[in-house]
């Protein structure tokens, strides 16, 4: 175990060394129980990559806060957290997984709304979002991309 804290100006690398070193794993333990490629875990600790979709994989075999893992926000070892202090007053009951993805950046909070909204639908309330979108014009959904100008 290191006999060092976390500092927080450091980055994902350091952070990322310093768990892992924390719980004794090898870099191929961690891929192993993270499901993510040891060559990935390898170019984060180097420093040849600072960002990825992957790196809140490794929080929980790491037994770390996936948001200070990500962003070097926070507190290091993962505490339960209270929802009530991290849910918006205008979104009660909102899930802590999507509120993780909020404060990651991944989402906002809209989306994560509409997908909470979605997943607490009923099977016919799914189908109907669903035959409602898939009735409605693409290009009136989404952002299409213009093939002559790509």
């Amino acid at each position: 175990m290191q006999n060092f804290t976390p500092q927080p100006n450091w980055k994902l690398k350091d952070r990322l060394a310093w768990a892992r070193a924390q719980k004794g794993m090898t870099q191929q333990e961690l891929a192993a129980a993270s499901k993510v490629a040891q060559s990935t875990i390898a170019s984060w600790e180097n420093g040849a990559r600072e960002t990825g979709r992957k790196i809140t994989a490794l929080a929980e075999p790491l037994g770390v806060d996936e948001l200070w893992l990500a962003t070097g926000k926070g507190e290091p070892i993962k505490q339960a957290r209270q929802v009530e202090l991290v849910t918006p007053q205008h979104s009660p009951g909102l899930p802590e997984q999507l509120q993780a993805q909020i404060m990651l950046g991944h989402l906002n909070e809209r989306e994560a709304v509409l997908i909470h909204k979605y997943r607490m639908a009923t099977a016919k309330g799914r189908k109907l979002i669903d035959d409602m979108s898939d009735a409605a014009p693409k290009e009136d959904l989404f952002v299409v991309r213009d093939q002559a100008k790509s």
